[in-house]
């Protein structure tokens, strides 16, 4: 990915990551896109908290259709 579009999200890596923190705090979505040098893919997140069913059904249809759910073993108990 070119510079400059990355640029369009913040000007630094730091300032990319705040930014993608302060999206998902505020229910918004976030992509998340590795090295082109490694799989070149990129992972659409949210926060289990926020997410829409709008978000779910973008995410089924649009995506891969694999949805994952990160949780701790005391929330899955």
């Amino acid at each position: 990915m070119e510079q400059r579009t990355l640029t369009y999200f913040g000007n630094t890596s730091q300032e990319r990551v705040e930014r993608a923190l302060t999206d998902l705090q505020n229910a918004k979505g976030v992509l998340l896109i590795d090295d082109e040098d490694r799989e070149n893919e990129g992972d659409l997140i949210y926060s289990a908290q926020h997410i829409r069913q709008e978000d779910m059904a973008l995410m089924i249809r649009h995506c891969s259709g694999v949805v994952c759910l990160c949780l701790t073993d005391h929330k899955a108990d």
